[in-house]
């Protein structure tokens, strides 16, 4: 090989060097900004979404205040006996797609209304999203509680999904309504409000959401 060409070859490598780690280096540079992207859009719907279900829940919570102070609720006195307070439960129920029921409790525990009516008469204990106070107009007294019940299947109703991007709940430390396992995905996810260690997970399949990048 002449010297003339090793001179040519130097300078082309020499050239070549700094063009390949600017590459290298606006890859990446490409890379960690398509991620932030990536989990800003992730965030952001799922901001959305966990909005929604909040507005239901204090959409509940403020049925549930408004029924208490309401006169149907004199009808404690005589045990419901022609069940207008269940009726009136029942009917919000209905109108809120509620998963979930309402009761009447007396301090001992009976249910004296509820939008379950074969709950009325028993004594029971449960898991309540809410609960607030009957007070007689008579003596001014707590003398019951108006509670709802809210299932975490009502948040599903909220949930988008698709093949490659779901929504899930991790109550605890359970996934529940994870409809798939992704071999290896991104997320994010936030804690609800009022509901103790219950968080909505937004997940995308991580193949699918590079796609574009890797084209």
């Amino acid at each position: 090989m002449s010297f003339k060409v090793k001179i040519v070859l130097l300078f082309l490598l020499v050239g070549l060097i700094p063009y390949f780690i600017t590459m290298v280096v606006f890859g990446n540079s490409l890379m960690q900004e398509r991620e932030q992207t990536m989990n800003y859009e992730l965030n952001t719907q799922l901001n959305i979404t966990v909005e929604r279900i909040q507005q239901h829940i204090q959409r509940v919570k403020s049925n549930v205040k408004y029924i208490a102070t309401s006169e149907v609720m004199n009808d404690f006195f005589t045990e419901d006996l022609d069940r207008r307070i269940s009726r009136v439960l029942e009917k919000k129920k209905e109108e809120l797609h509620l998963i979930g029921d309402f009761y009447l409790l007396e301090n001992s525990q009976k249910v004296v209304a509820s939008s379950d009516f074969n709950a009325i008469g028993k004594k029971i204990q449960k898991d309540f999203l809410f609960c607030e106070a009957y007070i007689s107009p008579f003596d001014g007294k707590k003398v019951a509680r108006l509670c709802v019940e809210y299932s975490l299947e009502n948040i599903k109703y909220f949930f988008s999904n698709s093949e490659f991007r779901h929504y899930y709940v991790v109550h605890a430390t359970q996934e529940l309504y994870k409809p798939v396992e992704f071999e290896s995905s991104i997320e994010a996810r936030v804690q609800l409000e009022g509901l103790n260690e219950t968080y909505i997970v937004l997940e995308e399949d991580k193949e699918y959401a590079y796609k574009t990048f890797y084209k």
